[in-house]
């Protein structure tokens, strides 16, 4: 919701496995379809923790030890009285070229990486892709929240400007069968451009989400 009222819109949610080579090829293929990435989780400490080593492999870039993240790192642990386990420096890498967000609640920073359209290893042979921004975040919610609302939404909203809105509403409805549904809004399902409509099944009821993409808030109520 919060890309959609920038005009940003979703266009596939997948879930990979801890598994390098998954994550790696997800990644590039991703770059072949879009011009916005974004990954959460796997920013932590830990050895399944493997987020940044691979968007360095995707991207053919090199890790950088940033300073600033380890004194932050250090201090997060010193402010608590918690002795710093070594294995934490590993969130102060930072692919080339990343721009790091700042996690105000845990140790884990977010990282932005501009991208312009040029080629990147992403096959056997160079191919041009069309990702323009990879974005990471933590997994843990409470704390991708704030680095979504207060850095991400701003930047996107300045690189990637949009003079539209994406808003959708669900209507839940019981006690018909999916193709019953169907047929009272059949035409309506018809509709194109700025309006998409869908029926989607759902124990015990059935959704019809509605989409619209207009100028403003207000212009898009209306039509839903």
């Amino acid at each position: 919701n919060k890309l959609a009222a920038i005009g940003i819109k979703t266009s596939k949610h997948i879930d990979i496995p801890d598994d390098p080579a998954a994550i790696i090829s997800s990644i590039r293929k991703a770059f072949t379809e879009s011009e916005i990435v974004i990954l959460s989780g796997g920013l932590g400490p830990t050895v399944d923790d493997l987020t940044l080593e691979c968007i360095a492999k995707a991207l053919s870039r090199k890790l950088i030890f940033n300073k600033k993240i380890a004194e932050r790192i250090k201090a997060h642990f010193k402010s608590r009285k918690i002795k710093m386990p070594a294995d934490n420096l590993r969130q102060a890498l930072v692919p080339e070229g990343g721009i790091p967000i700042d996690n105000k609640i845990g140790t884990a920073p977010g990282l932005i990486i501009p991208l312009t359209p040029i080629p990147y290893p992403i096959s056997s042979k160079w191919e041009r892709v069309r990702v323009r921004a990879l974005i990471a975040f933590p997994g843990v919610p409470f704390e991708l929240h704030p680095m979504l609302e207060q850095t991400v939404i701003p930047y996107l909203k300045k690189k990637f400007p949009s003079d539209r809105i994406i808003k959708s509403r669900v209507i839940k409805i019981t006690g018909l069968a999916e193709s019953r549904v169907n047929e009272i809004i059949e035409d309506i399902l018809k509709i194109s451009g700025n309006v998409q409509m869908g029926i989607y099944p759902h124990p015990e009821e059935i959704h019809v989400k509605i989409t619209v993409t207009e100028k403003n808030e207000k212009s898009a109520d209306k039509i839903i």
